[in-house]
C-alpha cells in the first residue's frame, strides 16, 4: 500500500476542510493525528485509532472516506470533537505486514513498550490527547478468520451500546455467528471485556479503557471480502458510534 500517498492526501484533506485539523505524532514515522471540531464548545469526545496492523488496511482508508465522503453527517455533530489517529504502524502498513519491523504484534506492547511507534503513541497520547476522558474510542481491526462483522466490546458502562449497533448493522451485512472469537464467548457478534478483564492487559484497548475512555469497541471486518466492502462496514459503524455518542 503507498502509504506515504495515504498520510499526504489526510494533510491534504485537512488543509481543504474547515472543521479538520492535522498534526503529526512523529513525522519521521509517518504517525498522525487529526481531530474534526465543528464548534469550540463540544461537550463530547470521541477517538479512532486504526493502523496499528499493517496488513489491515481497509481500516486506515475507511478513516480517511469516512472524512472525506461524510462532511455533511460530521457537520450534524455539534457537541463531539472526535479524535483520529489513522496510521499506528506506518512501516507495517506500507509492507502489508501485520508486525512491526522488530517483527513484534504491537497490539500487544503497550504494558512495556519494545516499539518506538507505541512509544511515541502513548507519550503523545498523554501529554497532547488526554484533557478529558474519552466518551468512548474505537479501535479498527480486521480478521482473516471471522465469518462475518463483529465488535470487541471493553466497557466501565453503557454494555447496551455494543448489541444496539450490532443490530443495526445486521439487516445490510452479514455477521460473525461463530461460538466462540479468540477464545471468548461471542454474543450475538459482540465479545464483551468488562474494566476487571484480565485476558487483553497488553493491548491498546486495555490501555484506553484503563485510563482515557468509558468504552472501547473494536470492530472487525472479514478479510475476505471486497475492500471496498470492509470499508464500507467500519464507515456505517463508525457514523453509529459518533451519532450515538453525540446523542
Amino acid at each position: 500500500m503507498d502509504a506515504v500517498k495515504l498520510i499526504s492526501d489526510f494533510e491534504k484533506l485537512a488543509e481543504s476542510t474547515p472543521d479538520l485539523n492535522f498534526g503529526y505524532i512523529d513525522k519521521k514515522l509517518g504517525m498522525v493525528h487529526l481531530w474534526w471540531e465543528a464548534v469550540s464548545f463540544w461537550d463530547k469526545r470521541i477517538l479512532v485509532t486504526s493502523g496499528i496492523h499493517g496488513d489491515e488496511i481497509a481500516c486506515p482508508l475507511a478513516i480517511y472516506k469516512l472524512l472525506k465522503e461524510e462532511i455533511p453527517f460530521l457537520t450534524k455533530m455539534h457537541r463531539v470533537r472526535v479524535d483520529f489517529v489513522p496510521v499506528i504502524n506506518f512501516n507495517g502498513l506500507r509492507l502489508e505486514k501485520r508486525n512491526s519491523r522488530e517483527d513484534i504484534d504491537m497490539n500487544r506492547d503497550f504494558l512495556r513498550p519494545n516499539t518506538v511507534e507505541v512509544q511515541k503513541y502513548k507519550n503523545y497520547f498523554s501529554t497532547k490527547m488526554s484533557s478529558t476522558l474519552y466518551d468512548s474510542a474505537v479501535t479498527l481491526h480486521e480478521d482473516y478468520d471471522a465469518t462475518g462483522f463483529y465488535t470487541h466490546y471493553t466497557y466501565r458502562n453503557r454494555k447496551s451500546w455494543a448489541s444496539y449497533m450490532i443490530k443495526k448493522m445486521s439487516p445490510r451485512h452479514l455477521l460473525d455467528r461463530r461460538r466462540t472469537i479468540d477464545g471468548f464467548d461471542n454474543k450475538s457478534s459482540v465479545v464483551y471485556h468488562g474494566i476487571s478483564s484480565r485476558d487483553i492487559l497488553d493491548g491498546e484497548q486495555a490501555w484506553l479503557l484503563k485510563s482515557y475512555s468509558n468504552c472501547v469497541f473494536t470492530p472487525e471486518t472479514n478479510m475476505n471480502l471486497p475492500l471496498n466492502t470492509r470499508i464500507t462496514q467500519h464507515v456505517e459503524f463508525l457514523k453509529m458510534i459518533i451519532e450515538q455518542t453525540e446523542s
